[in-house]
């Protein structure tokens, strides 16, 4: 786009500003006034870093073009760039009139936006109510407060409070739709195929050159998805139903929280023993979306500036894992939990101005130690429990020769193929249409106890006289004695963790031959027969 085109948007914009109400009208009109634009006419002025400025001096109808002037900004590389400054027209002593251009000091990167928006590189989405930032063919960033002070944020002493929130409702309310392009933000696309998210539909089509989706995967053709592969890893790596099915949705789920169609409200916690090819399931995320390691030594213990930069990362997340993570304690967890329930983070780069933003991020533990947060009720509904099939007992050569075939299609040579993850996030959104659309993910309480050898006799008795008689009495004289000699007695943490870590509640009353007993029965059936199971080896 040439100079004249350039400076007859910047005029369009200066026309309509004053209809916006703003205590900063005059700061931000002082900015608009020293943005000039620039032809750069040759390779010595684009070596040079120079151009021809286009202005509207009185008298002149068609504009003129102020020689050789340096650029504070290229818009488009050797075609054209910003002068920041003022060109003005001043008498000379003999009478006669001379144009003369001075630099401004204070160019910053809010001038830089008004150029990205003139030229294009920036438009207003009524779809979307905000601002995207084009980046790759069909791709865009929406400019969140956030992302704008990220792409576009200056000194604190230049800052100007509403100055996105200014420039939204100028071209919400008094620009019309003129750029030309059709946002489509639930919308996924590769070579000759589209996916409606929101609808959850595949279509045969080839995107127009001004058609923009909310992911673009320009590599990928229809017949590079392998979604009977996709399921076949699940199915590989889960033996528990439950599991499989909160695993299965677990892409789509991820993808529904980048284009805003559910609220920020679950976690995944993943649990194992090490070796159950999960690692290989993040690999096929990072493929896809945008996954951002959570530095937990930083995030929880750190110094403020260092949770501050650690928050940072999270700006652009689409996923936040949390990667073999220890034990993390209910004072713990509020740093952690806000990451991914959609709350407010503000943090800073080293030397940088703070950026609060809304994290947008699916927040993914990954761990094999126990974690506390499930006893507190607020969260249960958070959480969604994730157990990968136990390989404890294999080899560790027949875990190679298992995961051989899926890591050359997931992850060849170590490097995430995108072809297998966009596999796995079809397969999903299929899955998720199979449910009616709905993420009715299914409960799963883990076993923190793996083989018989790890119970204690006080779990051992309870097991064995429940799934018999359907209750033990408190009072069971075996039972106390085994009490005594594990923990001392009931009142501590340990035993009670221990006894509702194999799915029994204690101290239920019940009436027993017309007496009210006190008794010890299943709580969590599941996981109590899951619990049997491991004692009868």
């Amino acid at each position: 786009m040439e100079a004249r085109k350039l400076y007859e948007r910047l005029f369009q914009i200066k026309e309509k500003l004053d209809r916006v109400t703003t205590p900063n009208l005059a700061r931000i009109k002082d900015i608009l006034n020293k943005i000039y634009f620039a032809d750069i006419k040759s390779p010595r002025q684009s070596i040079e870093n120079i151009g021809d400025v286009f202005h509207m001096p009185k008298g002149f109808e068609y504009g003129k073009y102020f020689k050789s002037l340096p650029l504070n900004y290229i818009i488009q590389a050797g075609i054209t760039g910003l002068y920041y400054g003022r060109i003005t027209t001043e008498k000379r002593k003999d009478g006669q009139e001379n144009e003369v251009a001075k630099t401004s000091k204070g160019f910053n990167a809010y001038a830089m936006f008004v150029a990205d928006l003139c030229s294009e590189k920036i438009i207003y989405s009524h779809e979307l109510d905000s601002f995207l930032l084009l980046s790759e063919p069909h791709s865009y960033i929406q400019l969140t407060d956030g992302q704008f002070k990220n792409h576009y944020g200056v000194n604190r002493n230049q800052a100007i409070d509403d100055f996105l929130q200014v420039f939204e409702d100028l071209f919400k309310h008094h620009f019309e739709k003129e750029h030309g392009y059709q946002v489509m933000p639930y919308v996924i696309a590769g070579k000759g195929w589209l996916y409606d998210v929101e609808a959850l539909e595949m279509k045969k089509y080839q995107l127009q050159e001004k058609e923009l989706v909310a992911s673009y995967f320009s590599n990928v053709e229809l017949g590079d998805l392998q979604t009977k592969w996709a399921k076949g890893y699940l199915d590989f790596m889960n033996d528990k139903p439950e599991c499989l099915h909160n695993m299965s949705l677990l892409f789509a789920y991820v993808m529904y929280r980048k284009m805003d169609i559910v609220p920020a409200e679950k976690i995944f916690l993943i649990k194992d023993q090490g070796g159950t090819g999960k690692g290989l399931f993040m690999h096929a995320l990072k493929s896809v979306y945008e996954v951002v390691p959570v530095d937990s030594d930083s995030l929880l213990y750190g110094s403020s500036i260092e949770k501050q930069n650690v928050l940072m990362r999270f700006l652009d997340a689409e996923v936040a894992h949390l990667n073999e993570t220890g034990r993390i304690t209910s004072k713990q967890w509020p740093s952690l939990r806000k990451i991914g329930t959609g709350e407010v983070l503000t943090g800073r780069y080293i030397g940088a101005n703070q950026i609060s933003f809304k994290s947008e991020a699916v927040l993914i533990l990954d761990t094999n130690e126990k974690i506390e947060v499930t006893d507190l009720k607020a969260n249960l509904r958070r959480m969604v429990n994730i157990a990968p099939k136990d390989r404890q007992q294999e080899s560790p050569k027949e875990t190679e020769q298992a995961f051989t075939p899926w890591w050359q299609w997931i992850a060849p040579k170590g490097k995430p193929n995108e072809k297998a993850g966009l596999s796995f996030l079809v397969a999903s959104l299929d899955y998720l249409k199979a449910q009616g659309g709905q993420f009715n993910f299914k409960p799963y309480t883990f076993a923190n106890v793996n083989k018989a050898s790890e119970f204690t006799d006080t779990q051992e008795i309870l097991l064995r006289v429940i799934k018999e008689q359907k209750f033990i009495y408190a009072k069971d004289e075996r039972l106390q004695e085994a009490i005594k000699a594990d923990y001392g007695s009931l009142k501590y943490k340990k035993a009670q963790d221990d006894i509702k870590d194999i799915g029994v509640e204690t101290n239920k009353q019940k009436w027993i031959d017309g007496i009210n007993s006190k008794v010890h029965v299943i709580g969590d059936r599941d996981l109590f027969e899951r619990m049997f199971q491991v004692l009868e080896g």
